[in-house]
């Protein structure tokens, strides 16, 4: 079943936001931990918790909005917004994709261990014995492992990616005023 955008949201917040959380620079002025971060439709809402009322909006065209006024922005400044939503679009993307395979791995596992049960009880008869049981659980466990360094592979390159947005979300609530005012102001809250 082919996941939701909401999903995508979802998993991104589940998976991915522990990292990049996690990955704060001390050098970055801009607070990446005290951001709400979610796609609704095309459009990643960022919602900054010191200031409540305050929606930050990206749109599919790439255009950024606070609350509902359009940011006028330099080619430069335009250019790190669409790179950021395109990262966290892929980030979200990728998450989801990382929590529906670790899910099936999960599911393959469990299955693993009730093939297991199921052989012990057919090691009661004389036509299977306990390299019967081995050979079979063998080839099962064998399909699991490779599918979970997939998966490992696929956590790293998340990972990296996090790294990156990290920077991308540095670097774009420095360098557009408006979102540096943002930060600022929400400083003054505390």
């Amino acid at each position: 079943m082919p996941f939701s955008r909401y999903n995508k949201a979802l998993f991104m917040i589940i998976i991915f936001l522990p990292l990049f959380l996690f990955a704060h620079d001390k050098d970055c002025t801009a607070p990446i931990d005290d951001f709400d971060i979610d796609f609704e439709y095309d459009t990643l809402i960022l919602e900054y918790e010191e200031l409540p009322n305050t929606i930050i909006r990206i749109t599919d065209d790439y255009r950024l909005f606070i609350n509902g006024a359009p940011v006028e922005l330099d080619d430069e400044q335009a250019e790190l917004v669409k790179d950021y939503y395109l990262q966290m679009e892929d980030i979200t993307s990728i998450a989801s994709k990382l929590g529906y395979e670790g899910s099936k791995i999960g599911i393959n596992g469990l299955k693993l261990g009730a093939k297991s049960i199921i052989g012990i009880f057919k090691l009661l008869s004389d036509d299977y014995d306990s390299d019967d049981l081995e050979r079979d659980l063998e080839k099962d466990k064998e399909v699991l492992v490779k599918n979970a360094q997939k998966l490992e592979k696929q956590g790293k390159r998340l990972k990296a990616m996090a790294k990156e947005l990290k920077n991308l979300h540095c670097r774009l609530f420095t360098e557009v005023k408006e979102l540096n005012a943002l930060i600022e102001e929400g400083k003054e809250t505390d």
